[in-house]
């Protein structure tokens, strides 16, 4: 959000299709697209891939993109504490029927916006690509999984941990999920 923020104060002018109408357009990312659904779908990867020797792998793979040789080193030995920490601090596995219901209605509400027989390509019915779009696909990404995301995170083609593959799979498989690959594969030239 506040990168979008920053944007589009940069330079209204150029930027005035981020938020082409912005009541609706804000109200989706601010409401729909916001904490609540960047944590609930964070916390649905982590207990996936905290669940699992395969899983851990492939998080600690992730944790050392990026990042110092220093902190490469150190991903190793602080791995079993910053599970243990992490999953803690996050409510996990047990609030994970809240965080997948978060996942489930946003996920649902953007599936039901682009159903809409109107010829929409976006999420608000805009001309162009606007904030709400890149709010929910920059969220979303790691339960799709676009592959333009691999070199970074994880790609479909990984061998990811079953209960993760079924939840991904779904994901991928809605409109919604669709909207969010065709978004990486389509408009990532921003």
């Amino acid at each position: 959000k506040d990168v979008l923020n920053s944007l589009y104060e940069e330079n209204k002018r150029n930027n005035s299709w981020l938020y082409p109408s912005p009541s609706s357009i804000r109200e989706l990312e601010s409401n729909v697209f916001g904490d609540k659904f960047g944590g609930a779908v964070a916390r649905i990867v982590y207990h996936h891939l905290f669940s699992s020797s395969q899983g851990g792998t492939l998080l600690k793979r992730v944790w050392k993109v990026n990042v110092s040789p220093f902190e490469r080193l150190l991903t190793e030995p602080l791995y079993p504490a910053l599970r243990w920490a992490m999953r803690s601090g996050m409510n996990l596995p047990g609030g994970l029927p809240d965080f997948i219901s978060t996942v489930d209605e946003v996920f649902d509400r953007v599936s039901t916006l682009l159903e809409k027989n109107d010829g929409r390509k976006y999420i608000c019915d805009t001309e162009d690509l606007s904030a709400a779009d890149i709010a929910f696909a920059s969220l979303a990404y790691p339960l799709v999984l676009p592959e333009e995301k691999a070199d970074v995170f994880l790609s479909w083609n990984d061998e990811l941990p079953r209960d993760f593959r079924e939840e991904v799979g779904r994901r991928r498989e809605s409109v919604a999920g669709q909207f969010v690959l065709r978004l990486y594969r389509e408009e990532r030239n921003l």
